[in-house]
């Protein structure tokens, strides 16, 4: 009895470890991590890496790190919208094989790499397309 008790609650601790200050996460299967509003500056690297829908509108985020964006390869809902990025790498979301929403808009963006979305077959984009390159 005391093992699971323990597990239990190591399992809930964990849970609210991984959420970030300013965050709201979800424990159940949905896997859902909305972090809108909060000043973070970059996505977190300690949620679930189950995490499914990841919401992060107006996080003063400048650029996206491929290291961590490789830690959840099971999203499927990103929203990076008014934020500050300024453009998207080739291959930044490669690990993001069942991403079907990105919302971009409201951001500085002025370069889109060709190869960027390369691998994105279910994808639908919500980008203002004026003034980016390709």
């Amino acid at each position: 009895m005391r093992i699971v008790l323990c597990t239990a609650l190591y399992g809930v601790v964990l849970t609210q470890a991984m959420c970030p200050s300013g965050c709201k996460c979800t424990t159940d299967d949905r896997h859902l991590v909305r972090c809108d509003d909060a000043p973070l500056g970059d996505i977190p690297s300690l949620l679930d890496p189950r995490t499914k829908t990841l919401s992060m509108s107006n996080c003063t985020l400048n650029h996206l790190d491929p290291d961590v964006l490789e830690l959840y390869p099971d999203l499927e809902f990103l929203d990076l919208s008014h934020n500050e990025l300024e453009r998207l790498d080739v291959g930044i979301f490669q690990y993001q094989t069942k991403l079907r929403v990105l919302r971009l808009h409201e951001n500085n963006l002025s370069h889109v790499q060709r190869g960027s979305l390369a691998g994105l077959t279910q994808l639908q984009v919500t980008l203002p397309i004026a003034f980016i390159w390709i």
